[in-house]
């Protein structure tokens, strides 16, 4: 009896110790490689990787055991997305196109959608941006930022279903593009606004509605008889002639005292009815803001989970290398709550904590934050007195991307190139 009492405990033993290697296991991506970005998206774990000896990408997508269920490779190719859409269960890829060079056409990026379950391609299209994001609910892709090569690109919606693409009839370009909820889109973009002298314009108008009026009674005084037809075409020459030398000299005056300046219009799109629901011009009172081309897409706007919208920006008056540069902070009905003036060379970086966002400064090297509640810029310490969750800084500057966020079903060991499943 004793022996049979053991032998049960032994084999609860050895079954217990099994059961624990098989909660948390490692999966190694590829030697040598660097993992480059990874998504979980429902059941599954969508990770990309470049093998820098062979200078290959691949993606790959594995299940909540670790399982792999899909990868793909293109030598050579900038394989620059791959998420998981359950909504579709398809497995949505971009590779990257090209501008045009020594002879070759330019190439726009190719989309692919793939069956998970068969592994088969559903459907194909193609747009042309710098980075993508899926809509919260799956059913919709859109362009977040144009291309930083020559090919031309402007904001562009995808229908997941399908692959049908829509442009909106604003052709909206030199753009950053967030999504807002599932149906809405936050769009930040830097338009070219014509400035002319008003004083002028209204001189002008003025003295062509007398015109049209001498013309008019010209005309009459012909028609009733009141003047002869050669004095009605002397009166046409005089007035044409008036018209010719007032409108060049018009035209003179306005094209030396002409301005153009760049404004940033916020924009609040609606996906599904392809209209503008809400609208603003980002400068205020006389500074004229515009969001900064030169920064990290992922940092220049951002929405959080209260549908708070976050920009950085900068003086539109000033060249880069002078700039002053702002962080800004509306609500979802576009009222600013605060503004920030970062301190001189300062990179911004965006981290996040859950579905929060926090963003972080480097400035000489040592790291300080923004305080998403009021915009104050606070030392670590301060921060994490009020948010103790935070991870360290080791942890964020160690993560291998600009933003960090915590994966339910795995974990990323950048340094030995591991994804650990929980």
């Amino acid at each position: 009896m004793k022996k049979i009492i053991l032998i049960f405990l032994v084999l609860c033993c050895v079954q217990n110790v099994f059961a624990q290697q098989q909660d948390s296991f490692k999966v190694r991506i590829s030697v040598p490689g660097t993992i480059k970005r990874v998504s979980e998206k429902g059941e599954f774990v969508s990770v990309i990787s470049k093998d820098r000896e062979k200078k290959i990408i691949t993606a790959f997508l594995y299940d909540s055991t670790g399982k792999e269920i899909i990868s793909i490779g293109e030598h050579e190719k900038d394989l620059m997305f791959a998420e998981y859409v359950k909504q579709f269960n398809y497995y949505i890829v971009i590779l990257r196109g090209f501008e045009s060079y020594e002879g070759y056409p330019e190439t726009p990026d190719i989309i692919k959608a793939i069956d998970v379950t068969t592994g088969n391609v559903v459907w194909e299209n193609n747009a042309n941006a710098e980075h993508y994001e899926i809509s919260p609910d799956g059913r919709f892709l859109v362009t977040k930022s144009p291309t930083e090569d020559d090919r031309k690109s402007s904001f562009v919606i995808i229908n997941l279903l399908n692959g049908s693409k829509i442009t909106p009839k604003e052709n909206i370009q030199n753009y950053r593009a967030i999504w807002f909820d599932s149906n809405k889109v936050l769009i930040v973009c830097n338009e070219e606004k014509k400035i002319q002298p008003e004083n002028h314009i209204r001189e002008y108008e003025n003295w062509r509605e007398e015109l049209r009026k001498k013309e008019k009674e010209a005309l009459n005084d012909y028609n009733n008889k009141k003047i002869d037809k050669m004095t009605f075409e002397n009166l046409e020459k005089e007035h044409s002639n008036e018209f010719f030398k007032k409108t060049n000299e018009y035209l003179d005056i306005i094209s030396d005292e002409t301005k153009y300046i760049t404004t940033s219009r916020i924009l609040i799109y609606n996906v599904i009815t392809l209209t503008v629901e809400k609208e603003k011009l980002l400068s205020e009172n006389s500074n004229n803001l515009v969001i900064s081309f030169n920064a990290n897409p992922f940092n220049i706007i951002n929405v959080d989970e209260e549908q708070n919208i976050y920009i950085y920006c900068r003086l539109a008056s000033k060249p880069l290398d002078e700039n002053i540069y702002f962080f800004v902070k509306y609500n979802k009905e576009l009222s600013l709550l605060w503004k920030t003036e970062l301190l001189p060379l300062t990179s911004l970086y965006r981290y996040l904590l859950g579905q929060k966002p926090f963003y972080g400064l480097l400035f000489n090297n040592s790291e300080v934050f923004v305080e998403p509640g009021n915009g104050n810029i606070v030392s670590y310490e301060e921060l994490k007195e009020k948010f103790s969750d935070i991870p360290s800084i080791a942890t964020l500057e160690n993560s291998g991307t600009d933003f960090y966020n915590h994966h339910s079903k795995a974990t990323v060991d950048y340094t030995n190139n591991y994804i650990i499943f929980k």
